[in-house]
Protein backbone atom coordinates (compact mmCIF):
# COMPACT_ATOMS: atom_id res chain seq x y z
CA UNK A 1 0.00 0.00 0.00
CA UNK A 2 1.21 3.46 -0.80
CA UNK A 3 1.22 6.17 1.56
CA UNK A 4 -0.05 9.42 0.56
CA UNK A 5 1.59 12.64 1.44
CA UNK A 6 0.22 14.93 3.62
CA UNK A 7 0.98 18.47 4.57
CA UNK A 8 1.40 19.21 8.04
CA UNK A 9 -0.24 22.80 9.56
CA UNK A 10 0.38 22.23 13.45
CA UNK A 11 2.37 25.36 14.22
CA UNK A 12 5.43 23.35 14.95
CA UNK A 13 5.73 22.19 11.57
CA UNK A 14 3.80 24.11 9.40
CA UNK A 15 3.55 24.07 5.58
CA UNK A 16 6.10 20.90 6.18
CA UNK A 17 4.96 17.51 4.10
CA UNK A 18 5.21 13.85 5.46
CA UNK A 19 4.27 10.47 4.43
CA UNK A 20 1.57 9.14 6.57
CA UNK A 21 -0.77 6.16 6.38
CA UNK A 22 -3.76 6.45 3.92
CA UNK A 23 -6.33 6.30 7.12
CA UNK A 24 -4.33 9.30 8.76
CA UNK A 25 -7.29 11.23 9.88
CA UNK A 26 -9.28 7.87 11.29
CA UNK A 27 -7.32 7.50 14.67
CA UNK A 28 -9.38 4.16 14.84
CA UNK A 29 -7.59 2.94 11.60
CA UNK A 30 -4.85 4.63 11.45
CA UNK A 31 -1.62 2.13 11.83
CA UNK A 32 0.60 5.31 12.89
CA UNK A 33 3.11 5.24 10.16
CA UNK A 34 4.40 8.82 9.08
CA UNK A 35 7.75 9.71 7.39
CA UNK A 36 8.82 13.47 6.96
CA UNK A 37 9.13 14.60 3.34
CA UNK A 38 10.66 18.32 3.93
CA UNK A 39 13.43 18.95 6.28
CA UNK A 40 12.73 20.47 9.71
CA UNK A 41 12.80 24.07 9.66
CA UNK A 42 14.88 25.55 11.57
CA UNK A 43 13.98 27.93 14.80
CA UNK A 44 14.12 31.54 12.75
CA UNK A 45 12.27 29.69 9.61
CA UNK A 46 9.50 29.01 11.89
CA UNK A 47 9.05 32.36 13.68
CA UNK A 48 8.84 33.27 9.70
CA UNK A 49 6.15 30.64 8.45
CA UNK A 50 4.16 31.74 11.75
CA UNK A 51 4.14 35.38 11.54
CA UNK A 52 3.76 35.13 7.44
CA UNK A 53 0.71 32.60 8.93
CA UNK A 54 -0.36 35.60 11.46
CA UNK A 55 -0.25 38.00 8.28
CA UNK A 56 -2.31 35.80 6.27
CA UNK A 57 -4.96 35.95 8.72
CA UNK A 58 -5.34 39.71 9.36
CA UNK A 59 -5.31 40.38 5.87
CA UNK A 60 -8.16 38.03 5.80
CA UNK A 61 -9.87 39.35 8.40
CA UNK A 62 -9.56 43.16 7.11
CA UNK A 63 -10.37 42.47 3.25
CA UNK A 64 -13.70 40.63 4.82
CA UNK A 65 -14.26 43.97 6.55
CA UNK A 66 -13.69 46.01 3.45
CA UNK A 67 -16.06 43.65 1.26
CA UNK A 68 -19.12 44.12 3.96
CA UNK A 69 -18.10 47.99 4.04
CA UNK A 70 -18.71 48.09 0.14
CA UNK A 71 -21.93 45.83 0.43
CA UNK A 72 -23.18 48.78 2.57
CA UNK A 73 -22.12 51.21 0.50
CA UNK A 74 -23.42 49.97 -2.27
CA UNK A 75 -27.01 49.55 -0.60
CA UNK A 76 -26.68 52.69 0.57
CA UNK A 77 -26.09 54.21 -3.31
CA UNK A 78 -29.47 52.28 -4.20
CA UNK A 79 -31.32 53.59 -1.36
CA UNK A 80 -30.55 57.09 -2.32
CA UNK A 81 -31.63 56.11 -5.60
CA UNK A 82 -34.82 55.14 -4.90
CA UNK A 83 -35.49 57.90 -2.54
CA UNK A 84 -35.45 60.02 -5.19
CA UNK A 85 -37.14 57.90 -7.98
CA UNK A 86 -39.92 57.46 -5.04
CA UNK A 87 -40.00 61.47 -4.67
CA UNK A 88 -39.62 62.55 -8.51
CA UNK A 89 -42.26 60.31 -8.93
CA UNK A 90 -45.01 61.92 -6.30
CA UNK A 91 -43.59 65.18 -7.36
CA UNK A 92 -45.08 64.24 -11.31
CA UNK A 93 -48.62 62.62 -9.43
CA UNK A 94 -48.95 66.32 -8.03
CA UNK A 95 -48.28 67.79 -11.40
CA UNK A 96 -50.62 65.83 -13.01
CA UNK A 97 -53.60 65.75 -10.68
CA UNK A 98 -52.81 69.85 -10.81
CA UNK A 99 -53.25 70.38 -14.45
CA UNK A 100 -56.72 69.68 -14.55
CA UNK A 101 -56.22 67.93 -18.16
CA UNK A 102 -58.72 65.44 -19.28
CA UNK A 103 -56.21 63.57 -21.68
CA UNK A 104 -53.91 62.51 -18.48
CA UNK A 105 -52.75 59.02 -18.53
CA UNK A 106 -53.39 57.58 -15.43
CA UNK A 107 -50.72 55.14 -15.55
CA UNK A 108 -48.71 56.12 -13.05
CA UNK A 109 -49.50 54.11 -9.99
Amino acid sequence: MMAPRWTSWTNANLGRRFYGCPNYKDRAKCCKFYLWHDPSLCDRGKEIVLELKGREKLLHKEATFWKRKALILKQNAVDFVEAGIIEENARLKKKVKGSGNIYTCNALP
